[in-house]
């Protein structure tokens, strides 16, 4: 006596066993219904599959607890299924009691496994019907679980074909010893959400639901791969006996939707999956979701109840009792679909162009790098339902000292903040993580991470704003008047005119423009002509000043626009990525008259006290005295050094006010980033403060050079006019690049000169 193929003999009896079924945390242990022993139980057995070969092992009656819970008192149909390995859903029939709640003679029942042992709840109206309810399996993609039953209960609604059936009326002779199954059973399906069902409706009124409800009989559902490519496997005899069918379903978990695909009969012949007798209760083992399609349906089946020849005619083939369990393999894939993220580094300015050193992470939603690939375009396979962020950019940082030509140094968000190494989000990560649910074919998306080259020129070294340049931002013309301090600005002229006339300056005419000046006063000359003749002279001399005041004004605003507009913005950013080790030295110099002052004092009211002082490269440190000069006190002396010194300090006093209307340049002296010469009493102090400050600001009185010649005069052709003088009186400003190296001031490397 041969056994079909497909025949689990070890597990089979001369009495009835199916409905196989499994807990999601042991896919190696088959779970089963068997009459063996009168009543329906529920039994369980090892196996094991292995290079497409099938080992079972003898089965046990279930000791679990599960068993014992799922046994009736009359009759049970035996049916289960895991929502989770500690949650699911049975068919039982029981008497019927108030405390059971049942709604009619076969209904759903919830179990939970909690505090060591199983527990049923009843599932009630929503669900069950007073008529046959049973057979359930179910499907779950997040909170969301899918139920599918079979059941008789009364169509509501009369049509061709379905009818009023009545429960238990419709009785059809399904295996030949006599066993029957009743009613017009159809499947039904339900989701819930929350923890709350929705009411049962009947497959068939859903799209393509009538492929599955026929007018004939449908029975023992199985869901198969219902989070990535939903399949629904049941028994139905439309063909004149019970064979094994397979629908493609479209299941929306998240708006609770189901629609039927198609629906095809699986293999039919002999030995093979459906036969000429009767094929229930399909199941396949978990896990669904894997990269092989290679599974083994098991199923039960009376064929072969009466022996038939095999292949040897010696011998013939016959089922071990009624209902066998069967397991033959089958191609069925449960891949989960492929997500494949594309994402590419783009450069904002130009995204044709190369990046260099790009690199792409993805990270979970904790921000833990999952993949990083050292590319500008790359792939990744990600999981549906899951979330995740992606960041990119590049990872070069790098400053030549070699080429003072613009160039790349590294790359910043695209809102233009330097990252430096630091990668910036994906378009699709800019809002939080994300995840693709819901996707039930192979997709591919496309995300773009966009950064910002920063190009960069080597700083130069020194600027210097000086008459003796030919500076193209300024014109050759005297800050100041002969043997006078104040800067000749528009605001300031009219301001010294009117000065001079009162008693303080009453004897000052060593001043250009007093009024009682040798060269250009008028008021003490005599006769009245000869003085009329100065007047003129000296009004003519006054209407060139104030041509050379609004020059002057305006060379005073390109100045301080160079140094807060163009210089400023350079040092910061070249400081910071030297690491806080540059400073600028911004000096402030002027000049004592080219003709020694014999007569003459500061008429100021004020004590002028600062720090004189310039940057020496050749020692590479600062060169520093403390100036005093208090009112009254001589302009006679060596080298007219006093004249120098109130001039620098003027002059310094002068573009103050223009740096000060700059907002960059305010906030950096509000965060204590710019020291003045007047903010400290002695060199020590300046000295000390210096360390901590990275822009230093110098002013210095010096003696004029007489060596020097200017290349271009800055006025002529006047009579009398001390032309070549007036290019002494000149307000020069140089500033200096440096590191701090220990004590030392140097040059830097990156820079040039």
């Amino acid at each position: 006596m041969e056994r079909p193929r497909g025949n689990l003999e070890p597990l089979n009896s001369s009495a009835d066993d199916f409905a196989p079924s499994f807990h999601p945390n042991a896919p190696e242990e088959l779970f089963f219904t068997s009459s063996r022993r009168g009543s329906e139980d529920l039994w369980s057995a090892r196996f094991q599959t292995q290079a497409g070969t099938l080992t079972v092992h003898p089965p046990l009656l279930d000791s679990s607890g599960f068993g014992r819970w799922l046994s009736s008192f009359l009759a049970n149909e035996g049916t289960v299924a895991f929502i989770s390995p500690t949650e699911g859903i049975a068919a039982a029939q029981r008497i019927q009691t108030p405390q059971l709640q049942m709604t009619g003679g076969m209904d759903l029942f919830g179990f939970l496994f909690r505090d060591g042992a199983w527990h049923a709840f009843p599932l009630g109206e929503t669900l069950n019907s007073p008529a046959w309810d049973a057979q359930p399996t179910v499907g779950r993609r997040g909170d969301t679980v899918l139920l599918i039953f079979a059941s008789d209960r009364m169509v509501p609604l009369p049509g061709p074909e379905h009818g009023w059936s009545r429960p238990f009326a419709n009785a059809s002779t399904l295996l030949p010893q006599g066993d029957t199954l009743w009613g017009n059973a159809d499947l039904y399906y339900a989701f819930r959400v929350g923890g709350r069902w929705s009411p049962a409706r009947n497959l068939a009124e859903v799209p393509g639901g009538q492929l599955v409800n026929t007018p004939a009989h449908e029975y023992f559902p199985f869901l198969f791969c219902p989070e990535y490519r939903p399949r629904l496997l049941f028994a139905s005899n439309r063909s004149g006996d019970f064979d094994l069918y397979l629908a493609e379903l479209d299941v929306d978990f998240a708006h609770q939707r189901l629609a039927v695909r198609s629906v095809r009969a699986l293999p039919k012949g002999v030995d093979t999956i459906n036969s000429s007798f009767a094929e229930l209760s399909p199941a396949i083992p978990p896990p669904h979701a894997r990269p092989d399609s290679l599974r083994w349906l098991f199923f039960a089946s009376n064929r072969d109840t009466l022996p038939r020849p095999g292949t040897d005619p010696r011998r013939v083939l016959r089922n071990v009792g009624g209902l066998d369990l069967y397991a033959f393999p089958i191609e069925l894939e449960c891949r989960p679909p492929r997500i494949t993220y594309t994402v590419v580094v783009l450069d904002q300015e130009n995204p044709a162009r190369p990046l260099r050193q790009p690199v792409i992470e993805l990270r979970d939603a904790q921000g833990t790098v999952r993949e990083r690939r050292t590319a500008q375009q790359t792939s990744f396979e990600l999981r549906p339902g899951e979330f995740y962020t992606v960041a990119g950019g590049s990872l070069y940082d790098s400053l030549s000292c070699h080429s003072p030509e613009l160039q790349l140094i590294f790359y910043a968000t695209p809102e233009g903040i330097p990252n430096r190494q630091q990668l910036s989000l994906s378009e699709r990560s800019r809002t939080g993580a994300f995840a693709f649910t819901g996707v039930t074919a192979d997709t591919t998306v496309w995300d773009t991470i966009w950064i910002r080259p920063v190009w960069y020129a080597p700083p130069q070294c020194r600027w210097m704003f000086s008459e003796m340049l030919r500076d193209p931002l300024r014109r050759s013309v005297p800050y100041y008047q002969t043997a006078f301090w104040e800067v000749n600005t528009s605001a300031n002229l009219q301001r010294h005119l009117w000065l001079f006339r009162t008693s303080v300056y009453r004897d000052a005419g060593f001043i250009e423009l007093h009024p009682d000046n040798q060269y250009f006063g008028y008021r003490s000359v005599e006769p009245a002509a000869l003085r009329e003749r100065r007047r003129q002279r000296y009004d003519r001399r006054v209407s060139e000043y104030r041509a050379f005041a609004r020059i002057v004004d305006q060379n005073l605003q390109l100045l301080a626009d160079s140094i807060t507009h163009i210089i400023l913005p350079r040092f910061l950013e070249y400081n910071a990525r030297r690491g806080g080790q540059a400073k600028l030295i911004i000096t402030l110099a002027a000049y004592s008259d080219v003709r020694p002052i014999l007569r003459g004092d500061y008429r100021g009211s004020d004590t002028i006290a600062y720090i004189s002082g310039s940057y020496d490269s050749t020692a590479s440190h600062l060169r520093l005295t403390s100036v005093i000069i208090r009112p009254g006190a001589s302009l006679v002396g060596a080298d007219n050094d006093t004249l120098s010194k109130l001039r620098a300090y003027f002059g310094f006093r002068e573009l103050l006010q223009y740096l000060q209307r700059d907002s960059l340049f305010a906030a950096l002296r509000r965060q204590g980033q710019i020291l003045l010469p007047t903010d400290v009493t002695t060199p020590a102090e300046f000295l000390r403060r210096s360390q901590q400050t990275p822009i230093l600001v110098l002013a210095e009185g010096r003696q004029y050079d007489p060596t020097v010649v200017p290349r271009k005069w800055g006025y002529i052709d006047r009579e009398d006019d001390f032309y070549e003088l007036d290019i002494v009186r000149r307000l020069d400003v140089f500033v200096d690049l440096v590191e701090a190296q220990g004590s030392l001031l140097r040059k830097p490397p990156c820079c040039m000169p």
